[in-house]
């Protein structure tokens, strides 16, 4: 047994030097990764609550939920490296519906009733409740895991959806991608908060470029081979997360479509 009494920081917390260890050679974890909740990137609203405006700023990019900022307002760019980018497909409940999780049920198959019913526009939202009072709206949600490289969030992996209006941005990230000659994971994207506005709604969503520094690509051939076990690590644990399909109520069916 060792008597080495250093430290090691890991995420800012002290952990003996002796415990420390690669993710893939931590023991014991193998479950608790299926329930993993992935930090997640978002963007303050205007529509946001008081107390998130008032801490972090509209228009600023948030980790969620440690709450630590990565981009502070509308037009700051911050860049990142794609770990992983994935469709699922989700039903959401009618904002009116307190009742309900937003989240109704979710699923990674692409041949599901929830993607079938995303990708059809007559049949994207439908009717529900006692007196069919809700209406429900099914949406296919493009994910990406992204490695921050800015800033004091440098470092951080986190979770950006693009769906409904932030879909087309998605889509462009998703060509982006394609049009390189590497691997996902040897791309390097700029992010930028923009405002966005439709008849007398305003909001902020995404937008996606090539670096301001000019560098699209990774350069440092060891920092290529980490992010190819990062890449590695998050599929599995997204592929783990895929064949958990989320159902915390029926899906309507044979409703009215809107």
């Amino acid at each position: 047994m060792t008597n080495d009494k250093s430290l090691a920081n890991t995420n800012d917390v002290q952990v003996p030097s002796f415990m420390v260890k690669a993710s893939k050679d931590r023991e014991g974890l193998e479950e608790a990764a299926l329930y993993q909740a992935k930090p997640t990137l978002r963007i303050i609203q205007p529509q946001s609550g008081a107390d998130r405006r008032e801490e972090f700023g509209v228009g600023s990019v948030v980790v969620m939920p440690e709450g630590r900022v990565v981009s502070p307002g509308p037009d700051a760019e911050f860049t990142g490296i794609p770990l992983f980018f994935n469709a699922t497909f989700e039903s959401h409940s009618d904002y009116n519906d307190q009742a309900s999780p937003l989240v109704v049920a979710s699923s990674s198959d692409p041949n599901s009733e929830i993607a079938n019913r995303a990708r059809i526009r007559g049949l994207r939202s439908e009717y529900y409740g006692p007196n069919n009072e809700y209406k429900m709206a099914h949406v296919e949600v493009l994910n990406c895991i992204v490695l921050i490289e800015d800033g004091d969030a440098a470092g951080t992996i986190g979770l950006i959806t693009f769906m409904k209006s932030d879909h087309a941005a998605g889509r462009k990230l998703a060509s982006y991608l394609r049009s390189a000659p590497c691997d996902l994971y040897g791309n390097r994207v700029a992010f930028q908060v923009v405002k966005r506005s439709a008849g007398s709604n305003d909001w902020l969503g995404w937008k996606i470029n090539a670096p301001s520094d000019g560098e699209r690509f990774v350069q440092d051939e060891a920092k290529f081979e980490e992010l190819a076990g990062l890449h590695k690590e998050w599929a599995k644990l997204m592929e783990a997360h895929s064949d958990m399909v989320v159902e915390n109520a029926p899906v309507p069916k044979d409703l009215p479509s809107v």
